[in-house]
């Protein structure tokens, strides 16, 4: 048996996930103390969950795989969004992963603002700006949902998947699946580009339309005064 948090810990490391960015919260701090006590993935905590999705983005964009943010429930996993909706837009593979109330805390069907301290219904709230979010509604569906979150961020187009994760799933216990199968190269950075040149061949009327950045960094001199 292996408690939830560890199998999420290893799962990451085991996808060459080197670094998990987040701002600490009560409903995250079984996933922080697994990665803390088995050393990997590193933790980088920020000053605002913000701040960890745009450093999951910039990630994402630089490695093709996927970028790790993690907040807890309520204002941190909202104000994870802003950063999410980078990722979208733009095409960065990333997965964010957010702490909720336990399951027995959770509003349901009451007609009721929430129940448990800070309770959000994270899931609607992202799910416009994501290839898909999820919430895991019991202990066993989590290696099935990080396998699918990690596939599906790189593949195709790539974007952010959020998965919400409640306390007392985090918690529990599953039996321990095989290792986690990395993920193969040509599902990360390059699987666009073959995507791409496969349907350019296929194309009868294939056109590229290429844009050309250019950042410039202005950098003040200390110039005498004349």
């Amino acid at each position: 048996m292996i408690k939830v948090s560890d199998y999420i810990a290893e799962f990451l490391a085991q996808q060459g996930v080197t670094h998990v960015y987040e701002l600490i919260g009560g409903m995250i701090t079984h996933m922080i103390d697994s990665m803390h006590t088995r050393g990997q993935p590193r933790i980088v905590s920020v000053h605002h969950e913000q701040g960890a999705a745009f450093a999951a983005d910039a990630m994402g964009r630089m490695t093709g795989i996927p970028g790790v943010a993690m907040a807890t429930s309520g204002p941190g996993a909202v104000n994870l969004l802003t950063g999410i909706g980078s990722c979208y837009f733009d095409s960065a593979p990333a997965v964010f992963l957010t702490g909720q109330v336990n399951r027995d805390e959770m509003r349901g069907d009451r007609p009721i603002r929430q129940l448990g301290f800070q309770e959000t219904d994270i899931v609607a709230m992202a799910r416009p700006i994501t290839k898909a979010a999820w919430l895991a509604r019991a202990p066993e569906e989590v290696p099935a949902l990080l396998a699918r979150a990690f596939a599906l961020a790189t593949e195709g187009r790539p974007g952010p998947v959020l998965v919400d994760l409640p306390m007392d799933v985090q918690r529990g216990m599953i039996e321990e699946p095989g290792a986690p199968t990395p993920l193969p190269e040509d599902s990360r950075a390059d699987l666009g580009l073959a995507k791409l040149l496969d349907k350019l061949a296929k194309a009868e009327r294939p056109l590229i339309l290429a844009l050309r950045f250019r950042y410039l960094f202005t950098f003040p001199r200390d110039r005498k005064k004349k």
